[in-house]
């Protein structure tokens, strides 16, 4: 694992999920229908979607979702004990004494607006993982 990875408090849903599985909770993708229209009548085996979109999809699901995720001023991070394929969704929170009631509201509205679990604070590790 590369690059210089430090410890944050985060304030966000838990739950943990790969950004392939992100991209189309936001809406941002939709990989059935995506791979659909990639594949253009030809045969392939639907169990493979996930296959087919990870290896051919144009677009870095990573520059996809900072730039969602800035506009929502949220970010995201890997949890200590799950695979670094995996990432969280929160906000960062520099200072817990002075992170106030009106950023936990937008968070708590954007969780609510994607059905995301209700947000807490965790800990989660920030930089590259590759």
């Amino acid at each position: 694992m590369g690059g210089e990875k430090h410890a944050v408090l985060m304030y966000g849903p838990r739950g943990a999920k790969p950004l392939d599985v992100w991209v189309e909770v936001f809406g941002l993708v939709n990989k059935k229908q995506w791979v659909r229209e990639y594949m253009a009548g030809k045969p392939y085996d639907p169990f493979e979607v996930d296959e087919i979109f990870k290896e051919h999809f144009p677009t870095s699901l990573s520059d996809l979702m900072w730039d969602f995720l800035s506009q929502n001023t949220l970010t995201y991070a890997y949890a200590n004990s799950v695979d670094w394929g995996y990432t969280l969704v929160g906000r960062e929170v520099p200072d817990y004494d002075t992170f106030g009631e009106e950023e936990k509201q937008r968070v708590r509205e954007f969780c609510l607006a994607y059905g995301l679990d209700l947000p807490t604070f965790y800990a989660a590790i920030v930089g590259e993982y590759a």
